[in-house]
């Protein structure tokens, strides 16, 4: 059987597509409410200079020498002479006059109250732009505030996204490095999974060999011997396990457990996310819990983990979140690093425990 290769670019991809559209800076919004302020501040502009046209109209209206006011002025001093001269002398003539100085009174009235109402109406015309340049003034200064609130936002929300594409890129490098560590691992169980089995081999050539030459001795040893064989266990059968947890004394033991952890892996999920875990041996005095130790556990992959750590001889209490397991470790046996293997591949967790010299000799 072959290891399953995990491949950080293809967990990197993963994560990467499920990552969200980023949003863009200018939205709807804010374009919108920067339109309107340019709107507003265009038509502002035309506004004062509208307003300012008119109101030199006026100023030069009623500073312009005032001609219907001089004639008028003339008219009615005509009226008042021809009503003197009437007074006087009540000829026809005279009256004519009167008549006549006074039309003209009239028509310069006319005159004058026309200029006045110009002068008037341009006032009111002056007098509504102010109010819509007030008005037009007070909507900019809410377009500035709802504009200045609008990109506020904005920039908090660009803020926050940049806050979590930083996190996913943080997540997707730990994914990357733990799959690379993971593959490194893999990789390493492997060659001495098949330096392990080469050395069966070797042994096994080698049983063949002390077959034969036991087949020459006298029966009674073939019978000894058959006596302790069905003692034995095969090597291709794991040891039994108690409550979960499972001690492995032998190199074939453990070859066993490395051929049943490469099959497990080799069914992983390729786009699998691995998330280590944490293994904590609790000793004990009694009841009483005098240390704490922490062990890391390397996901493999299919819920195959492992880990390793050299524990002072004592009684311990293994805990795996919900999952617990008691364990004596001898002086004989703290000498050397202890191997994990921890299987949560089904609802039930296993826990193998070997020394780490039994890999290696």
């Amino acid at each position: 059987m072959i290891f399953r290769a995990f491949s950080p670019l293809t967990l990197a991809a993963a994560l990467l597509f499920s990552m969200p559209a980023l949003a863009q800076g200018n939205d709807a919004s804010v374009s919108a409410l920067r339109a309107t302020l340019a709107d507003l501040s265009q038509e502002q502009r035309a506004l004062e200079v509208e307003l300012a046209t008119k109101r030199e109209q006026l100023v030069a209206l009623r500073n312009r020498p005032s001609a219907e006011q001089a004639e008028l002025l003339e008219a009615e001093a005509a009226v008042r002479q021809a009503r003197s001269e009437l007074a006087a002398n009540p000829a026809p003539d005279v009256q004519a006059r009167l008549n006549n100085a006074e039309f003209k009174l009239t028509l310069a009235e006319r005159k004058w109250s026309k200029s006045n109402a110009e002068a008037a109406a341009l006032a009111e015309v002056i007098a509504a732009l102010e109010r819509r340049l007030s008005e037009q003034k007070a909507a900019e200064q809410r377009t500035r505030q709802q504009l200045a609130a609008a990109e506020r936002s904005v920039q908090d929300r660009l803020v926050r996204e940049r806050a979590e594409r930083e996190r996913k890129e943080r997540e997707l490098e730990l994914t990357r490095r733990e799959a690379e560590a993971a593959q490194a691992e893999i990789e390493r169980l492997k060659a001495l999974l098949a330096e392990r089995e080469a050395a069966s081999q070797t042994e096994a050539g080698e049983a063949a060999g002390e077959e034969a030459v036991a087949a020459a001795e006298p029966a009674a040893t073939t019978r000894s011997s058959a006596t302790i064989e069905p003692s034995a266990r095969p090597a291709d059968q794991a040891p039994p396990a108690a409550d979960g947890l499972a001690r492995l004394a032998t190199q074939s033991e453990v070859l066993t457990e490395l051929r049943r952890l490469q099959a497990a892996v080799a069914q992983a999920e390729g786009r699998e996310r691995l998330v280590n875990d944490v293994l904590w041996a609790k000793r004990f005095d009694g009841d009483r819990e005098v240390d704490k130790i922490r062990v890391s556990l390397r996901a493999l992959g299919n819920g195959q983990f492992r880990g390793q750590e050299q524990l002072p001889a004592g009684d311990y209490r293994l805990v795996v979140g919900f999952d617990e397991w008691p364990l004596t470790l001898s002086g004989h046996e703290a000498a050397a690093a202890q191997v994990f293997l921890l299987d949560r591949s089904s609802d039930a967790s296993r826990l193998v425990l070997y020394s780490e010299q039994l890999e290696h000799r």
